[in-house]
Formats: structure tokens, C-alpha cells, sequence
């Protein structure tokens, strides 16, 4: 007696044939000719050069751009605390006074960090090559004396933040009611801190070796 439950065996599948194609090499479509087919196989890729942030002209960039930075806001700041002035200056004569005081400061503070930046980085380099661990203080910070500078330099932008933004207030009368006077006191505000900014990147670019970098410095 034949078993009925009994299934045929599937039939084989024929693999097909492979034409050679890949991702790369077109397949040769119908009436092509093979000089057709090899010059679309062998199309030139060309990649993209990666630019080199070392290199010396984009360093002298960065520099440039944030030295302008820089310098328009001692521009402003200048101009804003000579109208500024008027409230505390003896006669209208020295109105100037106390904006080349502020502003110098800033100017001298920015240059004594770079001056300091830059023998700190050096003597973390001098003691790597000797072997030795970077100087210390119980805390861990460097044993250095640039957070003096530093708050110099922090102490003289908070005064020019203030004076900007009194001279947009008085050039609004004291008026706060309207968009406007928010707006134009948040921006004076924010071009002496802006400018702080742009002082660390520069002084971070040109003067301190990334050994010397804040991310190392504390561990």
C-alpha cells in the first residue's frame, strides 16, 4: 500500500548566472560596445584635499579675524565710555581719560597673559622632555600665577560690560518698554565679553602650546 501523506521533493533551484557587475562597473546594457563598457568602468574618482588647521596661512587667519574682533570692540567700548564720562570727568577735557585707562588696561592684561601663556607652555614642554611631572599646586591646579592676570583682565571687561550698557541705557533715556532698548543693551553688553573671548583664542592659537591647554592643565 503506497503512502499518500508522501510529498514530492521540491524541485532544485537553478542559480543564476553571474554577469561580473558591481557596484562600481556598470553592467553593460544591450548594444553597447566594449570600448563603451570599459570607459564607464573606469570613470576617475576625485577626493576632496583635507585642509591642514596648522598650516601657517590659516593660523595667520584665525589670528587676523579675531584680532578685528578684538579691536572693534575696543573701537566701541572706547567711544561708549568717553560719552560715559561726562558724569565722573573733572572738565571736558578729560573725558578721554578714563577710556585709554580702561581700554589699555585690557589691552596690557591681554598681552601679560600671552607673555605668561607662553613660558608656562614652554616649561611644561622643558619638564616633559626631562621626564619630569608638570609643577602643582595641594589642589592640582598649576603652580603658576596667570589667574592673577587673568582676573585683571576679567575685572577690566566687567567695567567696560557696565559701561556699555549704562551708555545704551542713556542713549534710550532710561526708557526699558520697548523691544528695542532690550535688545541694543544686551548686544553693547555682550561685545566686551565677546572680545574676552576672542582674546583666550588668540592667546590658545599663537602663544600657548596644547600641552598648556586648559583641558590638561586639571586633571
Amino acid at each position: 500500500m503506497t503512502d499518500t501523506t508522501m510529498t514530492a521533493d521540491p524541485p532544485a533551484l537553478a542559480s543564476a548566472p553571474f554577469t561580473g557587475a558591481t557596484l562600481f562597473e556598470p553592467e553593460a546594457a544591450a548594444g553597447d560596445s566594449p570600448a563603451e563598457v570599459t570607459g564607464k568602468a573606469k570613470k576617475p574618482v576625485v577626493e576632496f584635499t583635507l585642509i591642514n588647521p596648522n598650516q601657517r596661512w590659516f593660523v595667520i587667519f584665525l589670528l587676523f579675524l579675531f584680532g578685528a574682533i578684538l579691536m572693534a570692540s575696543i573701537v566701541w567700548s572706547f567711544n561708549a565710555i568717553v560719552e560715559m564720562s561726562s558724569w565722573m570727568a573733572p572738565n571736558d577735557h578729560l573725558r578721554w581719560l578714563p577710556a585709554v585707562f580702561l581700554d589699555m588696561a585690557i589691552i596690557g592684561y591681554s598681552l601679560t597673559l600671552a607673555v605668561f601663556r607662553f613660558r608656562e607652555s614652554k616649561r611644561l614642554l622643558e619638564r616633559a622632555k626631562a621626564g619630569l611631572p608638570p609643577l602643582t599646586t595641594a589642589s592640582g591646579r598649576p603652580k603658576n600665577k596667570i589667574w592673577m592676570t587673568r582676573t585683571g583682565l576679567m575685572v577690566s571687561t566687567g567695567f567696560s560690560v557696565i559701561a556699555n550698557a549704562t551708555h545704551t541705557l542713556d542713549y534710550w533715556d532710561g526708557d526699558l518698554s520697548t523691544y528695542q532698548s532690550w535688545i541694543g543693551i544686551g548686544l553693547s553688553a555682550a561685545i566686551p565679553v565677546l572680545a574676552f573671548w576672542a582674546t583666550e583664542e588668540i592667546i590658545r592659537i599663537a602663544f600657548a602650546g596644547p600641552e598648556s591647554d586648559d583641558l590638561t592643565e586639571t586633571k
